[in-house]
């Protein structure tokens, strides 16, 4: 789970329990790491980290939440991710 509080703090988490009382329910979250300012739009996503993100290892949690937000806003990073993924996994060129 993750949590955006106002003034770029972002907590991450796993959900214990989720109890309703009466018309609101209440969550129990296991904090596992806070995080007081992102990755700002002019500090790009590094090759590594792209190619990291490409095939699912390499980083943690928070670092993946942190990655998409920023693709999100930035399309410089989004072009480069489909250029790192083009190049770590070619396409097969159909038969003619």
């Amino acid at each position: 789970m993750k949590i955006t509080l106002p003034r770029q703090v972002l907590i991450v988490g796993e959900i214990r329990y989720c109890r309703r009382i009466g018309i609101v329910y209440h969550a129990g979250v296991l904090i596992q790491d806070v995080f007081q300012t992102p990755v700002a739009l002019s500090e790009h996503i590094s090759n590594d980290e792209l190619s990291f993100f490409l095939v699912g290892r390499g980083l943690s949690a928070a670092d993946i939440i942190k990655l998409r937000e920023h693709l999100i806003e930035c399309q410089a990073c989004r072009i480069r991710l489909g250029e790192t993924d083009a190049a770590l996994n070619p396409s097969r060129r159909p038969k003619s």
